[in-house]
């Protein structure tokens, strides 16, 4: 099991989740004024499982959990004299045991030792729910009730899956908001290195020649510089500094700490997962939604900030003419 955070640029989101051997599995997130907010564990079954108490229960499965919440560790046995005593109406000990399997296999309770009780991380999940609920409901600025509507999350673990997805969106987007650690429209050695990279790589020369869409490009300064030296890439270079003149591709640069590789479209948030070094790649999260203007602002306020691209090339020209002269 992987589990990870999403990066800062997503206010307030965190998540774990489980990953499995198929390509990619989609999770059902909330979003609020188009920050997205996940309301606890982050996978499909979640508000089938959320299950808010109240002081009458006669929902089986919410008295299982009242009951669990009360004492434990319980047998199925104890728990259904216990379920009997307080419904309403007749039910069997094999209804009572159903729903404890299902609420076992959505991760609501632990079994250990054929003796059940509430699973902690679903209790912290819950208590995050309650938690954002409160702040939303009784935030002082809170007059009327926020509005929200769902978006979709794609988790890929193969690494090509990213420019699989972001390629075909060059001729539907106005203007793609990318950031990159190795950017492969400027090293000669990222260019080539599957052929969905390569696809990616022709998309950015696409729209540098016709403005298809216009670009704003974020990419590392002192990991391109590395590679570059160390790599002797004099073209990689020539490239920046054309690139640098291009009316329709911005390039600007800031720490490799600092760059989370991915991009914002209109409707669509990519995250690469990538070490800190950017020396491995896992996959890719993808968040379909209606409207990412908040985080485009996000990033426009970080690109203004950064360093210009220049600045780098000066630093690389006066590196390889120091290296010449030795």
């Amino acid at each position: 099991m992987l589990r990870f955070s999403l990066p800062i640029t997503l206010p307030e989101a965190s998540m774990i989740s489980k990953i499995s051997s198929i390509p990619f599995t989609f999770f059902t997130f909330l979003i609020t004024k188009n920050q997205l907010k996940p309301f606890g564990c982050l996978n499909s079954c979640f508000m089938n499982r959320f299950l808010p108490l109240t002081n009458k229960s006669t929902n089986t499965r919410e008295l299982i959990i009242e009951i669990l919440a009360e004492q434990w560790p319980l047998t199925a046995k104890q728990i259904f004299l216990l379920v009997k005593k307080q419904f309403n109406k007749p039910i069997t000990y094999q209804a009572v045991h159903k729903t404890i399997k299902e609420l076992v296999s959505t991760s609501c309770l632990d079994r250990v030792n054929n003796h059940y009780s509430l699973n902690k991380k679903w209790i912290e999940t819950s208590f995050g729910f309650f938690s954002l609920m409160r702040e939303e409901y009784l935030g002082k600025n809170n007059v009327t009730g926020k509005k929200y509507s769902q978006c979709r999350i794609g988790v890929y673990n193969f690494p090509d899956a990213y420019y699989q997805l972001i390629v075909p969106l060059f001729k539907k987007e106005k203007i793609l908001r990318l950031c990159s650690k190795t950017p492969a429209l400027i090293l000669s050695s990222e260019a080539n290195l599957t052929f969905a990279r390569k696809t990616y790589h022709n998309a950015l020369v696409s729209a540098g020649k016709n403005g298809q869409p216009k670009i704003k490009y974020l990419i590392s300064y002192n990991l391109t510089k590395k590679k570059i030296l160390e790599e002797h890439d004099l073209d990689g270079l020539n490239r920046l500094k054309k690139y640098s003149k291009n009316p329709y591709i911005e390039i600007r640069c800031a720490p490799t700490k600092t760059i989370v590789s991915g991009a914002i479209c209109k409707k669509d948030y990519f995250i690469c997962l990538t070490s800190v070094a950017h020396t491995d790649s896992i996959g890719v999260i993808h968040i379909a939604g209606k409207d990412f203007s908040k985080i485009s602002e996000l990033y426009d306020n970080n690109f203004v900030n950064a360093f210009d691209v220049n600045d780098l090339i000066f630093d690389l020209e006066k590196n390889i003419e120091s290296i010449k002269k030795n």
